[in-house]
């Protein structure tokens, strides 16, 4: 799988009116999040933008203040120099605290987008926003802190990636219990660099795939619920093909049985060419792999995807909970969930959902 994100250069600088000011970094744990200026007492940090018109408390931990001098805006204030028609690292110092695997000479992308009141820095496609006229978003939090865990995972500094996986699953549990909204572009973004952690160090493995799952499941519990009329049905042996199930609306309740089960026909041949399509299911449980599966719904359903052939095309997931497996096969199922493509194939390629 190959998940990249296009980034551009710019040479134009543009500076906002805070020369002169004295300015402080918002760190998340080891990661940035915004600038301006903070005040830290019993535990509490009192936050105040750029502009020192918005203001908003953190706890601390896992918030702190570093004094610096950011509200200047300009790429030096990062450690950036200019070096033609780019910016690059210059005090390593100051911009790995952005970027940990950063080296000096390395090209930087520097943009202040004035419209968003943020600085927007990025590095081999991954970007850390640091918000300077409004309080950063839950949104823009997550995305840092993942974007800062995969320099850690660059440079083997497994602790501080784990760290911070671990701070953004809370962050993700949280959203999810609020329904927090989170945009397409963060899921987009977020699983990009869940991937780039996974392919970096493979001792962080489990850590990210657990963050990868909750990204999953916040992404489905964003989504609205079908507006339809289910009818109770018990699970669904299939045995022998090809079958086709079409236009059904089942509710399988709370059984923790696969909902459709694939079942070997007395020559022990597993069921073949099993389409299901323009269906919805709520509750139970359902193994995707075997299956096409075409136009369907999953509502509160635990999912399961095991690594073996599956053809998904427009299916969606509503409050569904996942066990994916851990592999190259299960990180694009986990990218498709994610960020709710359209379709993933695998294993079918040769072998388009047949018509009974």
């Amino acid at each position: 799988m190959c998940l990249s994100v296009k980034v551009a250069s710019i040479a134009i600088l543009i500076v906002v009116p805070f020369v002169g000011l004295s300015a402080d970094t918002l760190f998340k744990k080891s990661a940035a999040v915004a600038i301006g200026f903070g005040t830290t007492q019993k535990g509490r940090i009192r936050w105040a933008d750029c502009s020192h018109q918005k203001n908003k408390a953190y706890v601390k931990p896992p918030y702190w203040v570093d004094k610096s001098d950011n509200c200047h805006i300009n790429a030096s204030a990062f450690g950036l120099d200019v070096s033609g028609q780019s910016y690059v690292a210059k005090d390593v110092g100051k911009v790995s605290t952005l970027f940990p695997d950063i080296k000096q000479g390395d090209v930087v992308d520097f943009k202040d987008v004035a419209g968003e009141h943020s600085v927007i820095l990025t590095f081999k496609n991954r970007s850390v926003r640091l918000a300077y006229g409004v309080p950063p978003s839950e949104e823009q939090i997550v995305s840092n802190e993942l974007s800062v865990a995969v320099g850690f995972a660059e440079i083997g500094k497994k602790d501080h990636a784990s760290e911070l996986l671990e701070a953004v699953n809370q962050e993700i549990m949280k959203n999810m219990e609020d329904r927090t909204p989170a945009s397409g572009g963060f899921f987009t973004t977020a699983s990009m660099n869940v991937y780039g952690i996974k392919t970096s160090s493979p001792a962080l493995s489990n850590d990210s795939q657990t963050t990868w799952l909750r990204l999953a499941e916040y992404r489905s519990a964003l989504e609205e619920p079908p507006r339809v009329n289910f009818s109770s049905h018990g699970s669904i042996p299939i045995i022998g093909g090809p079958q086709l199930f079409d236009g059904d609306v089942f509710d399988f309740g709370v059984s923790k049985e696969n909902n459709l089960v694939l079942k070997p026909g007395p020559d022990g041949k597993m069921p073949y060419h099993i389409l299901v399509k323009k269906s919805f299911f709520r509750g139970g449980a359902q193994v995707l792999d075997g299956i096409y599966w075409d136009n369907v719904t999953f509502v509160r359903t635990h999912i399961s995807y095991e690594g073996g052939q599956v053809f998904l095309r427009n299916t969606s997931f509503v409050n569904c909970t996942f066990n994916v497996v851990n592999d190259p096969r299960g990180d694009r199922f986990l990218d498709f969930a994610t960020r709710k493509l359209p379709q993933l194939v695998i294993g079918t390629e040769n072998d388009l959902p047949p018509e009974p």
